[in-house]
């Protein structure tokens, strides 16, 4: 593989012009499920960072908003997704194209809200001259990524149909027709990501609770002795 090919090409993928590498962070819903925010330009590196979260996590939340950036690191990161099963998911308003499509069509399932737009084109770089051309070996290595998602024909000549300078913006429609399934939803998903308390919190709470019954149970235990001249050894709780 020609990965040289890939790392210079630095507008492969891309909607606008990277400055910095993508924001990665993790949040938590109000359940048990992390939500993994990747936000901005997906520069070499982003797969790295990704990775350190992705393998301490039995299950995740993607959630995707930006314009599109490296095809080498956005692919590692979609690889890295579907073998863990993580769903993928677009908030309201948010753009996710590019580059970051491809990553979104690795969930399991692949979630989009009503005001959301996914898009997706052909891999390019630009020549000599600066004029963006689309890239043979590039489009090859989505189309071999898509497979592996277990997408068909279809679904790669739709992600790669539409050339440099244009964007082909997926509807329930266009992914009945590709065979590339998804749910759309109306209520913000990502607004429950601060709507309860924390795993830490949970657990103090948890923690808390018992030591408190544990509590009353001794205090009972002491009462009960106290009435019935019976001295009453405590429990160890080490």
């Amino acid at each position: 593989m020609r990965a040289p090919a890939l790392l210079t090409a630095a507008a492969a993928l891309m909607g606008t012009a990277a400055a910095r590498a993508a924001d990665i962070a993790v949040s938590s819903f109000a359940g048990p499920t992390p939500v993994i925010t990747i936000r901005g330009a997906i520069e070499p590196g982003d797969e790295l960072k990704f990775t350190r979260f992705a393998a301490v996590l039995p299950s995740a939340v993607v959630e995707l908003d930006s314009t599109g950036g490296h095809l080498a690191p956005a692919l590692t990161i979609g690889d890295l997704l579907a073998r863990h099963n993580f769903s993928t998911y677009v908030g309201p308003h948010a753009v996710c194209s590019s580059a970051c499509g491809l990553i979104w069509l690795a969930g399991h399932p692949r979630v989009k809200q009503a005001t959301a737009r996914i898009g997706f084109h052909a891999a390019y770089v630009p020549d000599a001259g600066g004029v963006d051309r689309e890239n043979g070996l590039s489009n090859a290595l989505i189309g071999s990524y898509m497979t592996r998602l277990d997408l068909g024909t279809e679904a790669v000549i739709f992600a790669t149909a539409a050339g440099p300078g244009a964007m082909a913006w997926i509807t329930p429609e266009d992914g009945a027709r590709s065979g590339i399934p998804f749910e759309v939803v109306q209520e913000d998903l990502a607004g429950l990501k601060t709507a309860g308390p924390s795993r830490a919190e949970v657990v103090d709470e948890a923690v808390g609770s018992l030591k408190a019954a544990m509590s009353a149970a001794r205090r009972a235990e002491t009462g009960a002795g106290q009435k019935d001249g019976i001295a009453r050894v405590p429990h160890r709780t080490e």
